[in-house]
Formats: C-alpha cells, sequence, structure tokens
C-alpha cells in the first residue's frame, strides 16, 4: 500500500470518527442527566419540592421561636389552624424574623469577601467533564485555600482587631435565615432568565416547556458570567454555604 493511500484512508477514518463523535454529541446535547420532557406528574413533583422545603423551614422555625422546640406542640398547632375555618385566615406570621440592614449588611459581606477571595486566592488549574455539548470547562480548585483564609481573616478581625463580636453570626442567626432565603429566591429567577437571555453555552440548555420544573432542575448546565470565569454552581455549592459550616460550629 502506497503512503498516499494509506494518508488517504487514516483521513477518511478520522472524518468517519469525527462524524461519529458530532453524532453521539448531539444525542448527549438532547438529556444531560435530567429529563429532557417533563409529564404533569414531574411538574408536581418539582412545585412540591419548591414549596414543601421553605415551609418546613418555616415550621422549624416556628417550632423554635413559640413552642421551645417542640416539633410536635408545633404540629398540634398548626392542625388546629388548619381545621378552624376562621383562624386559618389569621395566621400569626410574626415568628417570621425581620430582614435588617444589620444582617443584609452581613450577608452581603460575606458574599463580597467570598467572592474576592475565588479571584485572587491561588490555586491550581482543572479541567472537568466534557459537557453534552463539547466544551471543556476550566475551574480553579483554590477551595481549602479559601477556607483557610476565611478562618484567618475571621480569627483576625474578631479575636486581634476586635471589629465585631466573635458572636455575631449567632447574634445575627433568625435575621440572617431570612436574607439568605430571599436573596435565594432570587437568585433562582435570575438563573432561570439568563438562561433564556444570555445563556453561557446556549447548546448545553435544557428545556421541557414546564416552567417550573425547568427552574428546579436548571435549564443550564454550568451557568457562568464574566467571560467564563465566575461559575454558579461551583462558588454558591462551595463557599458562602460548606465554608460557613464550620464558621457556624465554631
Amino acid at each position: 500500500m502506497s503512503t498516499a493511500m494509506f494518508s488517504e484512508l487514516t483521513v477518511s477514518a478520522e472524518k468517519e470518527i469525527d462524524k461519529e463523535t458530532d453524532i453521539t454529541t448531539l444525542k448527549r446535547c438532547a438529556n444531560w442527566g435530567r429529563h429532557a420532557t417533563c409529564d404533569w406528574l414531574l411538574s408536581l413533583q418539582a412545585t412540591f419540592m419548591m414549596s414543601i422545603t421553605p415551609m418546613f423551614c418555616l415550621f422549624c422555625l416556628k417550632a423554635i421561636a413559640l413552642y421551645d422546640g417542640s416539633l410536635w406542640e408545633c404540629s398540634k398547632s398548626v392542625i388546629n389552624a388548619v381545621l378552624s375555618i376562621d383562624s386559618i385566615w389569621h395566621v400569626d406570621w410574626s415568628f417570621i424574623p425581620p430582614i435588617t440592614v444589620r444582617s443584609v449588611i452581613i450577608y452581603s459581606c460575606w458574599l463580597s469577601i467570598q467572592l474576592l477571595f475565588w479571584y485572587i486566592v491561588p490555586g491550581p488549574t482543572a479541567f472537568g467533564q466534557l459537557t453534552p455539548a463539547g466544551e471543556l470547562l476550566k475551574y480553579k480548585v483554590n477551595g481549602l485555600n479559601c477556607w483557610v483564609m476565611t478562618h484567618v481573616l475571621l480569627a483576625l478581625c474578631t479575636l486581634v482587631l476586635h471589629m465585631f463580636p466573635a458572636s455575631v453570626l449567632y447574634d445575627e442567626w433568625l435575621n440572617l435565615y431570612s436574607v439568605a432565603n430571599v436573596f435565594g429566591v432570587l437568585l433562582t429567577f435570575f438563573v432561570y432568565f439568563k438562561a433564556w437571555f444570555f445563556p453561557t453555552h446556549p447548546r448545553d440548555r435544557v428545556y421541557t416547556g414546564s416552567v417550573i420544573y425547568d427552574m428546579f432542575m436548571g435549564v443550564e448546565l454550568n451557568p457562568r458570567l464574566f467571560k467564563d470565569t465566575f461559575d454558579f454552581k461551583l462558588f454558591f455549592n462551595g463557599r458562602p454555604g460548606i465554608i460557613a459550616w464550620t464558621i457556624i460550629n465554631c
């Protein structure tokens, strides 16, 4: 077999491989681990999760605030309210902590510090798996370094500089609960509409036609901002929340 013929066969084989790869990629684009179509049952499940979860948190908060943490006593009060036609329209919502200026400032500073560390704290670069649309996303793996920096900064501000008491999280716990929930709802709507109007990777989107289900599961596989440098999933799963766990325990 001549060299020219061998080269021609090699190029032809590579084209066939590329064609098969493109077909596989297109098939994977249709569904990246979630339903590409949605029936009424999935919509109902998503509605249940998005409504019952915050209501259960409020239920636990009411039990702590009004019934010394007794879930049984709180359950009896809820049942009595439901059974009473008059009182169901006069539910006492005073147990829900208000959003204060101080709690908004604390939460905003917390997010800002984590965002700053996201960019300035060094860490090795890693790559994720190929997305269904064939995107190879880059990540700066500096989570552990940010965790250390956060605790060092907190110790410096509270124990050395005495800028605020170390009990600030405990003191503002209930108010921060309300702020975090409102922010979470707003973030959910923002990411949903971002997928419609300015997606990061348009081919890595999945729409089912159910607004509730798409909002619950997410439309974009990897929503990002700022020239692909800010990853919503990695930041909000790993920084404001998980890093705060050890601070809460402290």
